[in-house]
C-alpha cells in the first residue's frame, strides 16, 4: 500500500495563539443600553439588574431604611415586625420565601446566618429577632436609628 500523502500544514493563523486573542469571539460584549445599575431608590428590587454582588443590591448601603427579611408564619419575624411597630419605626418587610435566590442574597449579606428575619437598619446588619430585641432592651436601637435619620416613636400610654 502506498504512504498517503502528506498532510498540508495548518493555515498561518491557526498557528499562532495570539490571532486567537485579536478575534472579535474573544472580546467580551457591549453593555447592553437597556441595562442599568440598581438606583438607591429600587433597593431590593434591583437584584436581577445589578452586576455587583447580590448582597449589595439587597442591602444598600446608601438607604435610611429598616428592611425586614422574612417568611410568613414565622414567629420570630412576627415578634421582630410587632417590636418595629409598636415603635411606629417604618418598614418594609421582604418576604423570602419563594426566591432562592433572594434569600441566598441575604445569607451572603448577613453574613452566612440563614435563619429568619434577618434585619437590617440603614444597611447594616442588625442579626433576628432576638438580636433586635437586646437592641430595644438595652437602648442601643433608638441611638442606631437616629444615627440612620429614621424616626422612632413610642406609642402613648393607653
Amino acid at each position: 500500500h502506498p504512504a498517503p500523502p502528506p498532510s498540508s500544514p495548518p493555515p498561518p493563523s491557526a498557528s499562532k495563539p495570539s490571532s486567537l486573542i485579536s478575534s472579535p469571539l474573544c472580546h467580551p460584549p457591549a453593555p447592553s443600553p437597556f441595562l442599568r445599575p440598581p438606583r438607591p431608590s429600587q433597593g431590593y428590587a434591583g437584584l436581577a439588574m445589578a452586576s455587583a454582588p447580590p448582597e449589595a443590591a439587597v442591602v444598600p448601603r446608601d438607604e435610611t431604611s429598616v428592611l425586614v427579611y422574612s417568611t410568613p408564619g414565622c414567629k420570630f419575624c412576627n415578634k421582630a415586625k410587632a417590636l418595629l411597630s409598636s415603635l411606629r419605626v417604618p418598614y418594609d418587610n421582604i418576604d423570602v420565601s419563594s426566591s432562592p435566590s433572594l434569600r441566598a442574597a441575604v445569607q451572603a449579606a448577613a453574613g452566612g446566618r440563614t435563619s429568619v428575619p434577618q434585619i437590617f437598619v440603614a444597611g447594616e446588619h442588625i442579626g433576628g429577632s432576638d438580636e433586635l430585641h437586646e437592641e430595644e432592651r438595652i437602648g442601643t436601637l433608638s441611638q442606631r436609628l437616629k444615627r440612620a435619620g429614621i424616626q422612632a416613636t413610642a406609642p402613648a400610654p393607653v
